[in-house]
Protein backbone atom coordinates (compact mmCIF):
# COMPACT_ATOMS: atom_id res chain seq x y z
CA UNK A 1 0.00 0.00 0.00
CA UNK A 2 2.83 2.41 0.83
CA UNK A 3 4.42 1.72 -2.56
CA UNK A 4 1.11 2.55 -4.27
CA UNK A 5 0.85 5.83 -2.36
CA UNK A 6 4.42 6.74 -3.29
CA UNK A 7 3.91 5.91 -6.96
CA UNK A 8 0.45 7.46 -7.25
CA UNK A 9 0.91 10.60 -5.15
CA UNK A 10 -1.66 12.78 -6.89
CA UNK A 11 -4.38 10.11 -6.71
CA UNK A 12 -3.60 9.41 -3.06
CA UNK A 13 -3.84 13.09 -2.17
CA UNK A 14 -7.08 13.41 -4.16
CA UNK A 15 -8.66 10.45 -2.35
CA UNK A 16 -7.63 11.89 1.03
CA UNK A 17 -8.94 15.37 0.19
CA UNK A 18 -12.26 14.01 -1.07
CA UNK A 19 -12.59 11.94 2.10
CA UNK A 20 -11.86 14.93 4.35
CA UNK A 21 -14.21 17.20 2.38
CA UNK A 22 -16.90 14.54 2.67
CA UNK A 23 -16.79 13.97 6.43
CA UNK A 24 -16.06 17.36 7.99
CA UNK A 25 -19.04 19.48 9.07
CA UNK A 26 -20.05 22.14 6.57
CA UNK A 27 -21.15 25.53 7.91
CA UNK A 28 -24.36 27.06 6.58
CA UNK A 29 -23.46 29.85 4.19
CA UNK A 30 -26.64 31.76 3.33
CA UNK A 31 -25.63 33.17 -0.09
CA UNK A 32 -24.66 29.69 -1.31
CA UNK A 33 -28.02 28.23 -0.30
CA UNK A 34 -29.67 30.16 -3.13
CA UNK A 35 -27.89 28.04 -5.76
CA UNK A 36 -30.03 25.06 -6.72
CA UNK A 37 -28.26 21.71 -6.54
CA UNK A 38 -24.92 23.30 -5.59
CA UNK A 39 -24.15 20.26 -3.44
CA UNK A 40 -24.67 17.94 -6.41
CA UNK A 41 -22.36 20.04 -8.59
CA UNK A 42 -19.68 19.88 -5.90
CA UNK A 43 -19.97 16.05 -5.82
CA UNK A 44 -19.88 15.92 -9.61
CA UNK A 45 -16.71 18.05 -9.82
CA UNK A 46 -14.91 16.36 -6.90
CA UNK A 47 -15.32 12.88 -8.33
CA UNK A 48 -14.56 13.98 -11.89
CA UNK A 49 -11.30 15.51 -10.67
CA UNK A 50 -10.59 12.37 -8.62
CA UNK A 51 -10.93 10.21 -11.74
CA UNK A 52 -8.71 12.59 -13.71
CA UNK A 53 -6.05 12.46 -10.98
CA UNK A 54 -6.04 8.68 -11.24
CA UNK A 55 -5.69 8.91 -15.03
CA UNK A 56 -2.82 11.36 -14.67
CA UNK A 57 -0.97 9.14 -12.22
CA UNK A 58 -1.47 5.98 -14.27
CA UNK A 59 0.08 7.48 -17.38
CA UNK A 60 2.65 9.51 -15.50
CA UNK A 61 3.95 6.41 -13.71
CA UNK A 62 3.71 3.94 -16.60
CA UNK A 63 4.32 6.32 -19.50
CA UNK A 64 2.45 4.08 -21.88
CA UNK A 65 -0.52 4.65 -24.13
CA UNK A 66 -1.97 1.20 -23.51
CA UNK A 67 -5.31 0.92 -21.73
CA UNK A 68 -5.93 -2.18 -19.64
CA UNK A 69 -8.87 -3.58 -17.67
CA UNK A 70 -6.90 -2.69 -14.53
CA UNK A 71 -6.96 0.94 -15.68
CA UNK A 72 -10.73 0.76 -16.06
CA UNK A 73 -11.03 -0.45 -12.47
CA UNK A 74 -8.72 2.26 -11.17
CA UNK A 75 -10.31 5.15 -13.07
CA UNK A 76 -13.99 4.21 -12.73
CA UNK A 77 -14.87 1.27 -10.51
CA UNK A 78 -12.75 2.21 -7.47
CA UNK A 79 -13.80 5.89 -7.41
CA UNK A 80 -17.47 4.88 -7.78
CA UNK A 81 -17.19 2.37 -4.92
CA UNK A 82 -15.31 4.97 -2.88
CA UNK A 83 -18.16 7.43 -3.49
CA UNK A 84 -20.72 4.88 -2.33
CA UNK A 85 -18.71 4.09 0.79
CA UNK A 86 -18.37 7.80 1.56
CA UNK A 87 -22.15 8.20 1.34
CA UNK A 88 -22.54 5.33 3.82
CA UNK A 89 -19.96 6.90 6.13
CA UNK A 90 -21.82 10.20 5.94
CA UNK A 91 -25.12 8.50 6.76
CA UNK A 92 -23.96 6.27 9.61
CA UNK A 93 -20.71 7.64 11.04
CA UNK A 94 -20.97 11.44 11.22
CA UNK A 95 -23.47 11.76 14.08
CA UNK A 96 -25.98 13.52 11.85
CA UNK A 97 -23.88 16.50 10.80
CA UNK A 98 -23.52 14.99 7.31
CA UNK A 99 -26.11 12.90 5.51
CA UNK A 100 -25.58 10.22 2.90
CA UNK A 101 -27.78 10.61 -0.16
CA UNK A 102 -28.43 8.43 -3.20
CA UNK A 103 -28.60 11.52 -5.41
CA UNK A 104 -25.11 12.47 -4.18
CA UNK A 105 -23.94 8.99 -5.15
CA UNK A 106 -25.42 9.47 -8.62
CA UNK A 107 -23.65 12.85 -8.93
CA UNK A 108 -20.40 11.17 -7.83
CA UNK A 109 -20.85 8.48 -10.46
CA UNK A 110 -21.62 10.95 -13.24
CA UNK A 111 -18.50 12.90 -12.27
CA UNK A 112 -16.39 9.74 -12.41
CA UNK A 113 -17.80 8.81 -15.81
CA UNK A 114 -17.10 12.28 -17.18
CA UNK A 115 -13.59 12.14 -15.66
CA UNK A 116 -13.11 8.77 -17.34
CA UNK A 117 -14.13 10.15 -20.73
CA UNK A 118 -11.90 13.21 -20.41
CA UNK A 119 -9.02 11.08 -19.15
CA UNK A 120 -9.42 8.51 -21.91
CA UNK A 121 -9.53 11.04 -24.71
CA UNK A 122 -7.25 13.81 -23.38
CA UNK A 123 -4.82 12.63 -20.68
CA UNK A 124 -4.11 9.35 -22.45
CA UNK A 125 -3.51 11.10 -25.77
CA UNK A 126 -1.24 13.66 -24.10
CA UNK A 127 1.04 10.86 -23.02
CA UNK A 128 0.83 9.16 -26.41
CA UNK A 129 2.62 12.16 -27.93
CA UNK A 130 5.63 11.78 -25.61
Amino acid sequence: MINYIRAYKLSSVAYILVFIASVVPIPDIKPLQDFNLLDKWVHFVMYGVLSLCVWWDIYHVRRTYDFTPKDLRRTTFYPIVFGGLIELVQRYCTNGFRSGDWIDFIANTIGVVLGFIIGFYIVRKMYAKH
